[in-house]
């Protein structure tokens, strides 16, 4: 595509949150690395106040997957991180490290594109680990760049046919260390972009993030199938040296609170199994599911793995009203186990700036007559990036799932086998969808709440069309469900909004799904960039006798014909009408059955088993 590979700095892949590399180390430690997953990334919500956004930066993003490989000197960097006097990343993930291929199947919508309702952006596929190693580098890149995008179409849109200039350079974040070396001097203790400590000597920070949690439904759900059929658990875990430990964690669990299983068990799995690969680090996030509960179980994980416990972190909800209850629990795990708790911190992140900080502190004083219990801030937004885009998320949506094949010839080479109890089991491999539920709604009880995400195997954006070619609607899809093209059928069963409403989005004359093929799988290689088999914009000389680059003017050309195609409610700038999350009611039924059979304790669960299907997706050949 002519991408200038200097146009994001120094692309490596310590250009990465810390706590993407400790969540990878515990999943190596399980035999987990090569564990099929699913992420799609979206805006959760318009910058500026407006209506769309503009999708931007995935030039940067196929320069940092080009670039990725983690080379000598950065092992060398990983190798000296310690806590507590230990080694963070053992030798043998290193060597893991060193000797992976990126091989990943990247989908994205092309640059320009306009974004409504939620609708997936990117979405990628391959290894757990590979897929949130690349996360942190992504989100940075597409956000900063679909900011000044959509800043960008605002002012273009404004000025009606009036051209404008950018003079953005020294308002702009920026990719390389400039951000955690500024911040550091004016008083951070710590940087989580691995990158930054690695080139100025500042302390990494991080542990784990929501998808460490759910990243084991695949493990829990296989195991509670197995229990109510009465057969064979074939765990996720057969190539770990630490199997017993793993299994009798997801086991014991699950039997201890049999058959009242839900949230809480499959947390405390997690937890636990955290504790086992990083007890030198054990700052538990707790608020996946309840963050009350999240604590307890944070507790009861340190308790039952006689590791002290450094932190809990808070993440959503009433931050200041959770730190308080945190404390109680903390202080009374204090009488009992004080070698445990005496030196646990509460942490807090989620949106904050130095506005709320101050606000919860002076409130603390005033009502509680001490300092807030809050004891760690976690600042992001607002500290590298004060501009107004704060929704843009990376989720995972699907893992992977083992059952015995029962129809499996074991004379055929090509059958994936396992080995339990000493016998060689044929096995399929199938994606369980999985979400972020993050609480309930506040209205009702029944449905996640606004921090939720979307289960599916592959998620797609599908935009409907009028006869003139307005765009009526982005609807969220999971064509392993139901393919874009029978979009038909999707309309005489109803696009439903979150709560399970029938929208009427209009009369629809076409539609088409957004995600392009950029990267496609290899067996035994790399991935291999195919988006210019698939519309990537053409090449130009710079200038006269210069290099190739991209073609800008082809994909303003096309920014301008997507906003040319959206509702003026949409577009204005006075008081738009942001477009409501829509979506496939396939795709809603898979949520209700992840609340259903997640949130009520006893019940049945394997209703959401039945219908969440989905073969791991195979490389090509």
């Amino acid at each position: 595509m002519g991408y200038l590979e200097k146009s994001y700095r120094d692309l490596n892949p310590t250009k990465t949150d810390m706590y993407q590399l400790t969540m990878a180390q515990g999943y190596f430690d399980q035999g987990r690395q090569e564990e099929e997953a699913t992420f799609y990334m979206h805006w959760r919500n318009p910058p500026f106040g407006g209506g769309y956004t503009v999708a931007a930066g995935l030039e940067g993003v196929v320069d940092f997957l080009n670039n990725f490989k983690f080379d000598e000197e950065k092992i060398a960097y990983l190798r000296t991180l310690e806590k507590k006097g230990e080694r963070l990343f053992s030798e043998e993930f290193l060597n893991y490290l060193a000797n992976s291929k990126l091989n990943l199947q990247v989908d994205a919508v092309p640059e320009g594109t306009a974004m409504l309702g939620q609708g997936p952006a990117l979405r990628i596929t391959g290894s757990l680990v590979q897929a949130q190693l690349v996360e942190s580098a992504i989100l940075n890149i597409m956000n900063s760049a679909s900011i000044i995008a959509t800043r960008g179409a605002r002012i273009d849109e404004a000025g009606q046919g009036r051209p404008f200039a950018d003079f953005s350079l020294r308002r702009s974040g920026t990719l390389d260390a400039g951000v955690s070396r500024a911040s550091y001097i004016g008083g951070a203790a710590f940087t989580a972009d691995v990158d930054a400590a690695r080139v100025l000597g500042i302390p990494p920070t991080g542990t784990m993030a929501h998808s460490w949690i759910m990243g084991f439904k695949a493990a829990f759900e296989g195991y509670v199938e197995a229990k109510k059929a009465g057969i064979e658990w074939i765990s996720p875990y057969y190539t770990s040296d630490d199997r017993e430990f793993f299994e009798n964690n997801v086991k014991q669990t699950v039997d201890a609170a049999w058959p009242n299983v839900g949230n809480s068990e499959l947390e405390l799995i997690a937890f636990k199994a955290y504790l086992k690969s990083m007890a030198n680090n054990s700052v538990l996030l707790v608020d996946t599911f309840d963050p009350v509960q999240g604590v307890k179980n944070a507790i009861r994980a340190a308790i039952e793995m006689n590791v002290e416990l450094d932190g809990v972190r808070l993440d959503s909800g009433d931050l200041y009203a959770l730190s308080w209850e945190a404390k109680a629990l903390l202080d009374e795990a204090r009488q009992t186990h004080p070698e445990l708790f005496n030196n646990t911190k509460i942490f807090a992140t989620d949106g904050l700036d130095e506005k709320s900080i101050h606000a919860m502190q002076k409130r603390s004083i005033e009502e509680k007559g001490e300092k807030l219990p809050i004891q760690v801030y976690g600042v992001g937004t607002e500290l590298g990036n004060p501009g107004p885009l704060r929704g843009g998320v990376y989720k995972i949506s699907a893992s992977e799932i083992i059952h015995e094949d029962f129809e499996a010839n074991l004379e055929n080479g090509e059958v994936k086998t396992a080995i339990v109890n000493q016998k060689v089991v044929p096995i399929t491999k199938d994606m369980v969808r999985t979400m972020k539920v993050a609480g309930v709604d506040k209205n009702d009880p029944s449905l996640p709440g606004p921090k939720s995400s979307m289960p599916g195997v592959e998620l797609n954006t599908l935009r409907l069309k009028d006869a003139n070619g307005k765009i009526l609607a982005d609807v969220i899809i999971d064509e392993s469900l139901r393919r874009g093209d029978n979009w038909r059928e999707l309309l005489q069963d109803g696009i439903v909004d979150t709560a399970g409403n029938k929208i009427d989005v209009g009369e629809v004359a076409s539609a088409e799904t957004l995600l392009k093929p950029i990267f496609v799988r290899q067996k035994d290689a790399a991935s291999k960039y195919v988006y210019n088999e698939h519309g990537a914009p053409k090449t130009k000389p710079a200038y006269k006798g210069g290099p190739e680059v991209t073609d800008l003017d082809e994909i303003k050309t096309y920014a301008r014909a997507q906003r040319a195609s959206l509702s003026e409610e949409i577009k204005r700038l006075d008081d738009p009408k942001p477009q409501i999350i829509l979506m496939d009611p396939l795709v809603l039924k898979q949520r209700q059955a992840i609340m259903a059979s997640m949130n009520k304790p006893g019940t049945d669960i394997s209703g959401s088993l039945e219908i969440a299907g989905g073969k791991s997706p195979s490389m090509a050949a």
